[in-house]
């Protein structure tokens, strides 16, 4: 069973542990996994809010850092990174906003 950190907004800032049975073999396979945990951290679209910002491998583990998204749009300081060995998703952190709400309209 997966350990979870909570914030202060008790929003999941941290999984510690496997949350998804899928096999993570890219950038798409790691936003999908976020759709095992959409309602504990209160994310309605993961493909529509995350976007991968850059992929690394370091020590055996594969890291995906996935950028939060608003229609489009890169919301600064906003991010997840999941952890993913052999396929399978060791853990999941980050800075997001679960009840984001921005009127994107140019003006």
């Amino acid at each position: 069973m997966p350990e979870i950190e909570y914030g202060d907004d008790g929003i999941p800032t941290a999984i510690d542990g496997k949350y998804s049975n899928i096999k993570v073999c890219s950038s798409d396979d790691a936003i999908k996994s976020l759709y095992s945990i959409k309602s504990l951290m209160k994310i309605n679209d993961p493909k529509s809010e995350f976007k991968l910002d850059k992929y690394t491998k370091f020590d055996g583990t594969d890291i995906y850092f996935l950028d939060q998204t608003y229609n489009n749009i890169k919301i600064e300081g906003k991010w997840l990174q999941i952890n993913v060995e052999e396929g399978n998703i060791i853990d999941i952190g980050g800075d997001y906003d679960a009840n984001l709400n921005l009127d994107s309209t140019p003006k």
